[in-house]
């Protein structure tokens, strides 16, 4: 590897971090209280006769909560976040909240016995209550609260399934909404008659408030023709458990009816892009993609291809950045993530179709803002014009571990992986390709 090289595989690496710290949950929620003084400053609980709660789940709950106590002190707090982004022992939010670890992407027990908590405290609520819900990507398998006659185990089947089939956060999220007491708005049904302020921080590309953590204070309207028509898309139907089919068919739909809530974005994806342009400077041409990197990821890599290939069309020296989420299809059992196969597929591609000779050096690198690519401890992967002729000098067949969705081996072989460790945040995937003649 060249030092040319090696300094354009530390840029893509310090732009990655940018975005990262541009997704602060501490400045977003300090922000978003100068920016609406009222979230604090209720005329309900002015009146002394109401107590201040504060709810945070997600990926970001633990520097949310912080902040929010820093600023002022409720009358209770609880959160719930991944095992991974657990507070340490000195944080002072163990003087003043109830602090509950879950598993992520694979709800489990623990996930639910802090999703009836959090439906105990609702109901309990009263009318001069506020209650602030500090939201962040990951909630939907953190707080897993099955509907009636459906088990946890259920949850988890379904969810293994949906994680699996190649669809996206959205149609995965209508599912999770359907088979939710908390999702799609069951958060804020239960809350009423108290009153709820959610400040939420996106992963979700669209910046669709109702898809982040499955929209817990909004209402959903899919009906059972919505839900049918996606397990079947994706060939899931047939996969279902007879009793689950029932409950799909039969299930009364109910929009709620939700006038207790006001929903804030604090923080997302396009921001945190705007930081990493920022970070890069005026010094180079830069190319911020319009639309959201989502959808499959072979076809994502395809394009970004030829994006890198168009833009050498134009300049002696580009960076190209994306923000998005996309999907893999799983049909092996290898180990990897989105991030980690995308930039793998990125990499083959390229050397199967080059770019332009007088390309000397290109790094590309993809991760996600949370630090969690799948279930590995990469945040991504990092690959470059050296790449596939490294791992063929290591004897890999690349085809053949991507065929068995095993990217983090590959990469690792390689020493292409990104880790970053849990970031404690989460504003989705952030790619960065740069180009030099």
């Amino acid at each position: 590897m060249t030092q040319h090289l090696g300094e354009l595989r530390n840029l893509a690496c310090e732009y990655f971090q940018a975005g990262i710290t541009a997704a602060s949950p501490r400045k977003a929620i300090r922000d978003s209280l100068n920016n609406h003084h009222n979230i604090l400053n209720d005329e309900k609980k002015s009146t002394g006769e109401g107590q201040l709660i504060y709810i945070a789940v997600g990926k970001a709950a633990v520097p949310m909560m912080a902040e929010m106590i820093d600023i002022h002190v409720p009358d209770h707090a609880m959160l719930v976040t991944n095992y991974e982004n657990a507070p340490n022992n000195n944080n002072k939010i163990h003087h003043y909240c109830d602090i509950n670890l879950a598993s992520h992407p694979i709800p489990d027990k623990n996930g639910f016995i802090a999703a009836q908590k959090i439906i105990d405290i609702l109901i309990k609520s009263q009318e001069n209550d506020v209650i602030i819900l500090l939201l962040s990507g990951g909630g939907s398998a953190l707080i897993p609260a099955p509907i009636e006659n459906i088990s946890l185990e259920d949850k988890i089947f379904i969810n293994n399934l949906l994680i699996t089939s190649g669809a996206d956060i959205h149609q995965m999220n209508k599912i999770r909404k359907f088979f939710s007491s908390l999702k799609g708005g069951g958060f804020s049904q239960l809350a009423m008659p108290a009153q709820v302020k959610a400040l939420i921080l996106s992963d979700v590309p669209s910046d669709d408030m109702s898809a982040v953590a499955s929209g817990l204070t909004i209402a959903c309207d899919d009906n059972n023709d919505d839900i049918i028509s996606i397990f079947k898309d994706f060939n899931l139907w047939d996969k279902l458990p007879h009793h689950i089919q029932h409950i799909v068919n039969t299930k009364e739909n109910i929009t709620p009816s939700i006038d207790n809530t006001k929903n804030y974005m604090i923080a997302n994806n396009r921001m945190c892009l705007h930081a990493i342009h920022h970070a890069i400077g005026d010094n180079y041409p830069i190319i911020v993609s319009e639309d959201y990197l989502i959808g499959d990821v072979q076809q994502a890599a395809s394009q970004i291809c030829q994006d890198m290939r168009h833009a050498t069309q134009q300049h002696d020296y580009v960076i190209l950045l994306y923000g998005g989420e996309t999907v893999v299809k799983v049909t092996g059992d290898g180990l990897g993530g989105r991030n980690q196969e995308l930039s793998l597929r990125v990499a083959l591609e390229i050397e199967k179709n080059p770019l332009p000779n007088n390309v000397t050096s290109w790094v590309f690198l993809s991760g996600g803002s949370d630090g969690i690519d799948g279930i590995t401890d990469a945040a991504g992967g990092i690959v470059d014009h050296s790449t596939i002729k490294r791992l063929h000098h290591l004897n890999i067949d690349i085809e053949g571990c991507l065929a068995n969705n095993d990217s983090y081996h590959v990469l690792k072989a390689c020493g292409d992986l990104v880790i970053t460790g849990a970031t404690q945040t989460n504003v989705a995937d952030f790619q960065i390709a740069i180009i030099s003649k």
